[in-house]
């Protein structure tokens, strides 16, 4: 199993979804607005820094990891937030 995490631009947010659901992924945390600063530069949703990311969490089979990271590459060709775009992976165990 592993831990998924994909961060967008909040604004690119709706048509990640879309991509996650169309990969048969119905169970997934999204944490809206998320602040920080990172290579694209700082998101704090101010006048200063604008805008914001979006998190997505997901736990997959190890078979389903491979075609899911496709998915969000062939996205990120497409949107012009494209820069601004990561998946990462982590174990995952279910302890309970």
């Amino acid at each position: 199993m592993k831990l998924m995490m994909v961060l967008v631009p909040s604004d690119c947010l709706s048509e990640m979804q879309k991509v996650i659901e169309q990969h048969e992924i119905h169970a997934y945390t999204e944490i809206p607005n998320v602040l920080g600063a990172g290579m694209s530069g700082r998101k704090l949703g101010t006048r200063a820094f604008p805008g914001t990311t979006s998190m997505i969490l997901t736990i997959l089979p190890a078979g389903q990891v491979e075609a899911l990271v496709a998915a969000v590459k062939e996205f990120t060709c497409d949107t012009p937030c494209q820069d601004e775009i990561r998946i990462f992976s982590v174990p995952a165990e279910r302890e309970f």
